[in-house]
This record gives structure tokens, C-alpha cells and sequence, in this order.
């Protein structure tokens, strides 16, 4: 019963008053009505409030007050109930002061006592229902309002004692002035009863007229005031341009919420935000909201919320399908508005049939010597930008300028200066006068909005045509989009060529096309259809079917089409920040902070070598050409004889140059070798395609036909006859590229390629790795092991059980390193039937692997070692070998800790007190032993503490000890084995494993 009284109490008393307002008005303005409905004036002049059958400025107020409680504002609340109040106070007076107590005034008998107890009720009642009214109103100008009222109020005070000085009716001496101030200034709220005569009846209209006039000021200039809100301050724009720079790049219409004739709006997290402009008690949202989609909701609920708390109806203006469907879940319906027309700069030819009608009209303006500039705004100096805006004022066919959903209004603006201005001209030199000129707002990064058309009156058939045209065309700005005018009811107009239309399109088509007489609704589709554009839809979204009349109305005013009291764009800044942009200015400062780290600055080495392209590409020569594969490696060069064809391909790794003789040291993946090429022969004789050494800069990738031979210093080279790029690196990928000092952090692939390029060491984990678990893999196979790929919705533990359970024996499954932790190792899970576990996870692969990689891999001194030359030593006879050449005796197998570290201090090598044996064996193998090592050498019974020191927090025991080492590095060592029981944690598998009968099983895991 509560929530029924507040919903409806507001409209019923709001209704009441407005109903009392409307009957007074029609009193005033037929009088005979008046005289033959005397008593019922009387009677309620009596039980509830005076009516307004003398004032038309008191039926103002009346209206007024009764439209604010209709829709539940606490201001107008506050004045009614301000109104009752006086109203029982003049009647507690009036029984005080009344010569005898409780005497009623004349002709009114009982009537008056009932009235003061009915009045005295409706003050009750309206504070009864306070809380129903919970509409806020924006704040207003007070002063400024009650100073216009004041001075209008004086003005009419003086006119209405002229007038009634002028012609006093039947009034005389002091009454006339009475008469007059009463029907001025205190609404004709004082009973007649106190004159004894009247004014004429004109004289009475005429100042009635004059003080609704004054009031209507008054609000006038409280409306303005409030339209001052209908502003961005300066933190708001920032705001909105770094959203729509970060957010919505794809959003044609986006750039247009810097207009600064708008509210804005944030979400709570401030990543999103809805621009919106109030007009007629209509909050009408521009396009879709701005920031992340994700928190557009969030945006949208604060403003239908704060529509709700100021009483507007809620409205959207231009949104496409995903705006319009993110307005929908809130509640809102969407109305195909209209479509934007799209032109894509790829598909634009004027030599297509399609585009006869646009090439007619280019030749038509190039006959009457017209031609066109392109700038940006910045490019544009103050005194020329000025004169684009005269222009652009002198040359408008309307009063005001239109446009709020797609249309910037301003030019000359700082923060504008990417925009893009597009110029006809006639004449030639000083003579060159403009004549037309469009000005577009960017789209993103690649696109371009039309903001505003203006075309002189002496500009030919066919300028705009041909300015499209142009800009489409010009290929320095890099336009891939270009948006132009926005088409209402393009469906509507479009169906004058159809057949089968039914009656109810025709005849609303010929509603638009009269029209459009005044709005050019239907020229602006016949100006953009000529182009062959794509037609994107856009919507506007409303509440409600019976707010769709005002919501047309209000975007009627926003747009322009309906002039308005308060439909003038404000221009400058709001000097209040809007609530909210504290949130939104923290989260900008994280997104920008992101989008810092992916923009990396060009910097003027990268532009040299952009430059370079394009002389490449302007000389016919693909920078990025796919060619044939190379038929040597680089290693194969450096053992190659001499005259030998070859063609080798790699990066430059370094470049020198003596006269017309250039070196390259040029790397793949098996090595590097020496490139030497003759600038003069190669001149000479430039093949196809090929380039010469200045072209080529260090980390291109060049691919190199020639023959093997030597250098003077007698080193390994291909003398080159033809160099042709592969790659053209635009930035340095080279070993010294990231240098102390660089100030960019370069990026984990960046590190990766320089590092393959200058480190033998990752180059050499990167092949041992992928070799090792190759080789762990035909092992595992070749004992029958079953590998099962990861998966998705499983742990790998999970996994090979159920593989147990369906019934294969013997299971593993290999996982990679972890990408997101370079280096981190390998991992090889099996499962095994118990009978089956003879070994775990024997080492026999890994040995034979470290044994085949000593011969394989290219050692640092250049020479390749074989698989024969491999030698095996016991780990402690090599110890005892070393000292004996240092004079020292050999170390027995169950030496002492104190008797090893009088070896190490007699080496010159420091301990720890606490140190093991081992540890300190493995000291004098790392600093004196491992640097004399030259040639592939395994050495066996090797210390744990010697193998994989980089994973200590491995559980189990370790494999039998070896180790391979070559040329002063350890190729390859033991592993260790994790023999720890994999344990499931989760009960449903466990449970769901147990009734699938699972048998007993053995688990390793290995980690390389």
C-alpha cells in the first residue's frame, strides 16, 4: 500500500494542481464563464487554494508547480508545501486578528471554516508523502533568476500603475495604486473584497500578460543556467580522447563526444563512460558508450540511474548494433534510425561503372579549373584557420549549426589539430580562391568522419564530388575509411526504386520527402549514394513507446532541426570536473601506462631505415622477398674447398667496408661465415633483383650466390656475385644491438634472436634440449611406452591414470617448457605396471645422446669434432692427474674433508669450513681442471654436486654420474630423477578412478 501511495500521489496531486491552473487560464481567457461559474470560484477559492481566475502570471505558477510534483521533484515539493504554509499561517492570522473570534468574512458563511481545516489537511498531506518525491533538480542560478524576476517585476509594477493611472476604470484615490501592485507583483492573490472597484477588464489582461511574462524570464534564465552543465570541463576531455584513443578506434562516431555540449557520465571502475545533453527533460546519450566494452553496462546503469535521480527520460541518439544491444539489455528499445554511409578507400575507383554519376561530376569541376589541397589542422597556421571558420559561417544555409550525434561544431580548436581539412580551389597563386571545403575528424587510426560541407555559392557542379573523390584517392594520409553523412531513413528513401512497396512506406516517404523541404533529410541520402558506399546501421534507443514523442522532440532540438530556447553549443569548458573523474583519471593512468609499453617510439634509426624501403620498393626490389632455399649452411662454407657454387643465406651479423671491398659476417643456425663482396664488379654486372652492400644493414637477412674461397688473412669466404635481401630488418638484430645504454627494454623475442645470434651457449641449450627429449622419446617408445598428448580438462597425473584404466600399460606424457618461464626444464611423466618396472627411467638414452652431441656440436674454436676423437675418464683419476702435475699427491676414494682442503689451499683455491667432500672436488674441477679440457671428454662417477646445480630442490636420487665436456664447457650431465608418488587431491577423481577399477602402478617424473 506504501509503494502504491508513492507512485501515484505524485501524478495525482501534480494532475490536480495542473487541472486547476488549466481551469483558471480558461476563466481568464472567457469571461462570461467566469461570471456564470461565480459560486464554483467562490467554493474553491474557499476549501482549497485560490484559483487563478484573475492572474495568468498565478496560472503560470500553478502549471509550473504542478508539472514539478507530476514528475516528483523535491524543489517543487518544497515550494507547495512553502505555499501551504503561508496559506495556514494567513488563516491562524486572520482568526487572531479578526475583530470578533472566529467571524467569517462575508458571503461565505461555513465555507471558510471548512477550508481552513481542508488546507491545514493538505499541508499534512504533503509532508505525509515527502518521500515520494525523490526527483532532483539540476542546480540553477538563484540570484541570476530572482534578480530578473525582481527588475521584471519593477518594470511591470510601473507599468501597471501608468496604465492604471491612464484608464482607472471605476477605482479612485489611493486604491489604484493598490489595484495595481496586486495584479503586478502579488499574482491578484489579495481579495478583491479589500477594493471597492476595479480596473477594465483589458487594463487587468494586459498586466496579467506582463507578469507570467516575468516569471517565464525567470525560468528562462534558471534554464540557462543549468545548460551550463551541459559541459566537459577540461579533465572530463582528456578523459574521453584518451578512451577513445585507447577503446574505440573502431567507432566512427566516437571522436564526436569531445563535443563540449555535453554531461558526461563515468562507470564506477571509471574505464567506461556515456556522454549524454538534456533537453526538454530528455537525457539523450550520444552514439555507443566510450571506454571498455566490457564495462559498458556498468556505464549504462550509472546513466539510466542518474536519469532516474533527476527525473529525465533516458534516450540514445546514433548507436550502432553493439551499442544498440548493450542499451537493450538495460531495458531500453531500439528504433532503426538511419544508416552511415561508409566509404572503404580500397574499393573506391571512379573508373568502375558504378561510379559514372561521380565521374561526370569530376570532370565537370576539373573544366571550371578547380583543384584540391589536403591538410590537417596543425598544418594550418591561426590567420588561415580563422578564415576557414568565417567561411565556414558565411557559406551555412541555417541559423545555427546542426549536428550533435555526428557533427563537432567547432574549427580552430588546439586539441582538434588532427583533423582533416579538404580545400577546392580556383585560380592559380595569389589568385587561388577556396571554394568549397569539408573538414573530416579522425576515425581511429586509419579513418576519417565527416564533420562539416560547406560550398560557396560560386563553386561549380561536381566540387564536393570531386573533394571526395580526391580524399579517397590521396594516399600520404593513409585513409583506409572515410564516413560520410549520416542518412535518415535511408530505407524509406531507397524504396522509391522498389517494387512491391506497401502503402504504408509510400505514404511515409512522401511525409519525409515534404519534409525534407526544410530538413534535407533526402538530399543527404542522395548526396551519399552516389559514392557506392557501405550503409551501416545506426539506432536510437528509448524508454518507452509513450516517451518517444519527446524523445523525438528532444533530438530534434539536440540536432539542431528544431530551434530552442537553449540550443546554442557551449564552447568552453565546464570549470567543475563531473563526478566520478577521479576513478577514471587512476584507471586512464594504468591503460595509458599498458599502451606506453606497446607503443614503442620510433626512433631516427628505425625512420633511416623505413626510408630505405621505400627507395628499395621505388627501385622495383621486394624488401621481403621469398626466394629459393639455400644449398649450403654456413658451416658447410667454412669447410667447403675453394671454387666451390654455393649459395647461403643468414643475418648480418657485422659489416665492414675497405674502398669498394665490403665484408659481411653473415649467421644461421649451423654457424657463421665470411661474405666478401666487390662494390665496382657487382656494379658492373648487378643481377636482378640483387642490391648492392650499401642497401644492407646490420640484422637484414641477405641471401648470397657466389663461389667458396679465402681471404688475404687466409680466412674461409664466399666471394660474392649477387646479394639480394630476404628480410630487411627496420630495427638492429644483432649481438651488440642492446648495448649498456640503450634506453629500450628490449622484448623477450628480441632477446631470443640476438642471443641465438651472439650467445654459442643458448644456441647450443636450445638444440641439446630438443634433441635430448627426442631422444627420451624414441627410448620411452622403443620399451613400448604409450605417449599421450596433454589435455585440456585434465592434470597430466589424471590423464595417464585413465589411460591405465582403459588399459594401456605403459604410459607418458611429454610437456614442454614453460613459455611464460624461459629456461625453466622439460617434464616427462610415466606410468607403469608394477611388473613391467625393471628400470625407471634408465639413463641409457641420455648417455648415448651426450656422447652423439659431443661429436655434433661445433665446438668454439670453429673446427668440428668427430663422435671417434670422444675420450672417457674416471672423474677422480682426471683429479689426480692435475695434481700430480701441480707436485700434489692424489686423492684416495674415502679422502677426508680436512685432507681435500689442504689440497684446494695448496691450488690456491678457497672453502668453506663447512664444505663436503664433493663440493669441494667439484671446485677444483670448475676452476682448474674444466679450463684445460680441449677435446670432447666424458668423465664418469661424477659428484652429484656437479650435475644439474641449477634445479637443488629436485626430490629422489640422482642417476649414475657422467659428464661430457669440450673446449673449457660442459656439454651435457646426469639427470636427476624424481621418484616422489604424484598424488591426486581432488576426491571426484579419486573416486570416479577407483570405480573404474585403476591398477596399481608406478610413477616417474623427469625433468630435463
Amino acid at each position: 500500500m506504501k509503494s502504491l501511495i508513492e507512485r501515484w500521489s505524485p501524478k495525482l496531486i501534480g494532475g490536480t494542481l495542473m487541472a486547476y491552473a488549466l481551469f483558471g487560464f480558461v476563466l481568464i481567457v472567457i469571461r462570461p464563464l467566469r461570471l456564470t461559474l461565480g459560486d464554483v470560484v467562490l467554493t474553491l477559492d474557499a476549501l482549497f487554494i485560490p484559483i487563478a481566475h484573475l492572474s495568468l502570471a498565478w496560472c503560470v505558477a500553478l502549471g509550473l508547480v504542478g508539472v514539478g510534483l507530476w514528475q516528483k521533484r523535491r524543489a517543487a515539493w518544497a515550494i507547495a508545501v512553502g505555499g501551504l504554509v503561508l496559506l495556514n499561517v494567513g488563516n491562524l492570522l486572520f482568526y487572531i486578528f479578526s475583530p470578533e473570534t472566529f467571524e467569517t468574512p462575508k458571503d461565505m458563511g461555513a465555507l471558510f471554516e471548512i477550508g481552513t481545516v481542508v488546507q491545514a489537511l493538505l499541508l499534512v498531506l504533503m509532508i505525509a508523502v515527502h518521500p515520494a518525491f525523490t526527483t532532483r533538480t539540476r542546480r540553477i542560478n538563484v540570484r541570476a533568476a530572482c534578480l530578473t524576476w525582481l527588475i521584471g517585476t519593477v518594470v511591470v509594477c510601473v507599468m501597471a500603475v501608468a496604465l492604471v493611472m491612464k484608464f482607472p476604470g471605476s477605482l479612485v484615490g489611493p486604491q489604484r495604486v493598490g489595484w495595481a501592485l496586486n495584479h503586478a507583483a502579488l499574482l491578484s492573490l489579495v481579495d478583491r473584497s479589500f477594493f471597492d472597484n476595479h480596473a477594465p477588464h483589458a487594463v487587468a489582461f494586459i498586466i496579467s500578460i506582463a507578469a507570467a511574462i516575468v516569471l517565464l524570464l525567470a525560468l528562462l534564465v534558471a534554464v540557462r543556467s543549468q545548460q551550463n552543465q551541459n559541459s566537459l570541463s577540461r579533465t572530463d576531455e582528456t578523459i574521453v580522447r584518451s578512451m577513445i584513443k585507447r577503446f574505440n578506434g573502431n567507432d566512427s562516431l566516437a571522436y564526436f563526444a569531445t563535443r563540449r555540449d555535453k554531461s558526461i557520465i563515468y562507470s564506477p571502475n571509471g574505464r567506461a563512460a556515456v556522454t549524454y545533453r538534456v533537453e526538454v527533460g530528455c537525457a539523450i546519450a550520444s552514439a555507443d558508450p566510450l571506454g571498455e566494452q566490457d564495462s559498458w553496462d556498468a556505464a549504462i546503469d550509472a546513466f539510466l540511474e542518474h536519469a532516474r535521480e533527476y527525473g529525465w527520460v533516458p534516450a540514445v541518439m546514433g548507436a550502432s548494433e553493439a551499442g544498440a544491444r548493450a542499451y537493450e539489455r538495460h531495458g531500453l528499445s531500439a528504433m532503426h534510425l538511419g544508416d552511415e554511409a561508409i566509404v572503404y578507400t580500397d574499393r573506391f575507383d571512379v573508373d568502375k561503372p558504378e561510379f559514372r554519376v561521380v565521374r561526370q561530376a569530376i570532370a565537370h569541376a576539373e573544366r571550371e579549373g578547380v583543384w584540391m589541397r589536403v591538410r590537417r589542422h596543425h598544418q594550418i597556421s591561426d590567420e588561415e584557420m580563422k578564415q576557414v571558420e568565417q567561411r565556414a559561417d558565411s557559406w551555412r544555409d541555417t541559423s545555427d549549426e546542426r549536428g550533435f550525434s555526428m557533427a563537432l561544431s567547432r574549427l580552430g580548436d588546439a586539441g582538434d589539430g588532427d583533423c582533416v581539412l579538404v580545400e577546392a580551389l580556383q585560380g592559380r597563386g595569389a589568385e587561388a580562391t577556396v571554394i568549397a571545403q569539408l573538414s573530416f575528424v579522425p576515425w581511429g587510426t586509419d579513418g576519417l568522419s565527416l564533420d562539416l560541407m560547406r560550398r560557396g555559392p560560386q563553386a561549380p557542379n561536381g566540387t564536393v564530388e570531386a573533394m571526395v573523390a580526391y580524399l579517397c584517392s590521396n594516399e600520404d594520409l593513409l585513409v583506409r575509411q572515410v564516413s560520410l553523412n549520416f542518412a535518415v531513413f535511408r530505407k524509406v528513401f531507397a524504396s522509391e526504386s522498389q517494387v512491391g512497396v506497401d502503402p504504408f512506406t509510400k505514404t511515409t516517404r512522401k511525409i519525409l520527402v515534404f519534409l525534407s523541404r526544410w530538413w534535407q533529410m533526402e538530399a543527404l541520402y542522395r548526396s551519399n549514394v552516389k559514392y557506392n558506399p557501405e550503409w551501416v546501421p545506426r539506432y536510437m534507443c528509448f524508454e518507452s513507446t509513450t516517451a518517444l514523442a519527446r524523445t523525438g522532440f528532444a533530438a530534434g532540438i539536440a540536432e539542431g532541426f528544431i530551434p530552442w530556447i537553449d540550443s546554442e553549443d557551449m564552447r568552453g569548458h565546464a570549470d567543475i570536473d563531473s563526478p566520478g573523474a577521479d576513478a577514471a583519471l587512476r584507471a586512464m593512468a594504468r591503460w595509458e601506462a599498458r599502451l606506453g609499453k606497446k607503443t614503442k617510439k620510433i626512433n631516427k634509426q628505425v625512420q633511416a631505415r623505413m626510408t630505405a624501403v621505400q627507395a628499395l620498393e621505388a627501385e622495383g626490389i621486394n624488401p621481403w622477398a621469398v626466394l629459393p632455399a639455400p644449398t649450403t649452411t654456413c658451416a658447410e662454407v667454412v669447410a667447403a674447398p675453394q671454387e666451390q657454387e654455393v649459395t647461403v643465406a643468414g643475418r648480418v651479423r657485422a659489416k665492414r667496408k675497405f674502398g669498394a671491398i665490403a665484408f659481411f659476417d653473415i649467421a644461421d643456425a649451423s654457424g657463421a661465415c665470411q661474405v666478401i663482396v666487390d662494390s665496382k664488379a657487382l656494379r658492373e654486372n648487378l643481377p636482378q633483383g640483387a642490391v648492392l652492400p650499401n642497401a644492407i644493414d646490420l640484422g637484414d637477412r641477405v641471401h648470397i650466390e657466389g663461389i667458396t674461397g679465402v681471404s688475404k688473412k687466409g680466412q674461409p669466404s664466399v666471394i660474392t656475385r649477387a646479394v639480394r635481401l630476404e628480410a630487411k630488418a627496420l630495427d638492429v638484430v644483432a649481438p651488440n644491438a642492446n648495448k649498456k645504454g640503450n634506453a629500450q627494454t628490449p622484448s623477450a623475442a628480441r632477446m631470443m634472436a640476438q642471443g641465438l645470434l651472439s650467445d654459442p651457449e643458448m644456441q647450443r641449450e636450445l638444440f641439446m634440449r630438443s634433441c635430448r627429449v627426442n631422444q627420451l622419446r624414441q627410448d620411452l617408445q622403443g620399451q613400448g611406452y604409450i605417449e599421450m598428448p596433454s589435455h585440456p580438462e585434465m592434470t597430466t597425473t589424471l590423464h595417464l591414470l585413465a589411460a591405465v584404466a582403459g588399459g594401456a600399460d605403459k604410459v607418458f606424457s611429454l610437456e614442454a617448457e614453460d613459455s611464460a618461464h624461459p629456461g625453466s626444464a622439460s617434464t616427462v611423466e610415466q606410468r607403469v605396471r608394477p611388473q613391467w618396472l625393471a628400470t625407471v627411467m634408465s639413463t641409457r638414452a641420455d648417455e648415448q645422446w651426450a656422447r652423439a652431441m659431443a661429436g655434433q656440436l661445433v665446438p668454439t674454436g670453429g673446427q668440428v669434432a668427430q663422435s671417434k676423437d670422444l675420450k672417457t675418464i674416471v672423474f677422480l683419476d682426471a683429479i689426480n692427474t692435475l695434481l700430480a702435475e701441480e707436485g700434489l699427491d692424489k686423492l684416495e676414494g674415502g679422502a677426508s674433508a680436512e685432507t681435500v682442503r689442504n689440497v684446494c689451499q695448496s691450488l690456491g683455491l678457497k672453502s668453506r669450513s663447512d664444505a663436503t667432500v664433493n663440493s669441494m672436488l667439484a671446485t677444483i674441477f670448475n676452476e682448474r681442471l674444466l679450463p684445460q679440457i680441449a677435446e670432447p671428454t666424458e668423465f664418469t662417477d661424477v659428484p652429484a654436486e656437479l650435475q644439474l646445480g641449477s634445479l637443488p630442490s629436485m626430490g629422489g636420487s640422482y642417476a649414475r654420474g657422467w659428464m661430457t665436456a669440450v673446449n673449457a664447457d660442459v656439454v651435457a650431465s646426469g639427470f636427476a630423477l624424481d621418484t616422489k608418488p604424484a598424488e591426486l587431491e581432488d576426491t571426484e577423481d579419486i573416486n570416479e578412478l577407483l570405480q573404474l577399477g585403476i591398477p596399481a602402478t608406478a610413477c616417474t617424473v623427469v625433468r630435463i
